[in-house]
């Protein structure tokens, strides 16, 4: 099954030229950005970019978390990210569930 997470990513400083390249490397595809890393688990649904502001987000659907941070942890050296876990509205629905009057 897995987890959604948003991704929200942020250039560090003096690293648009090292993104630009990793990006145009693996064919403009965030999916083979990440599966060039060698982990596992990660199914990129979207990848949105602010190219002038060097930032983005991107939600995957995840197998396992420790393969996120591991992800994270290599890319460290270009990017600051922070991991958000959220629902789809089905399971917002279940979720809430308990807390709605009928």
């Amino acid at each position: 099954m897995g987890m959604n997470y948003l991704i929200i990513w942020k250039l560090k400083l003096g690293q648009h030229e090292k993104s630009i390249g990793q990006f145009a490397q693996h064919g403009h595809n965030t999916q083979t950005l990440i599966a060039a890393l060698g982990v596992k688990g990660i199914v990129v649904s979207s990848s949105l970019h602010a190219l002038g502001e060097g930032r983005g987000f991107i939600t995957a659907k995840v197998a396992d978390i420790a393969n996120l941070q591991t992800a994270v942890l290599l890319l460290s050296d270009v990017y600051d990210v922070e991991l958000v876990q959220v629902l789809t509205d089905e399971e917002s629905a279940r979720a809430l569930a308990p807390f709605i009057k009928k």
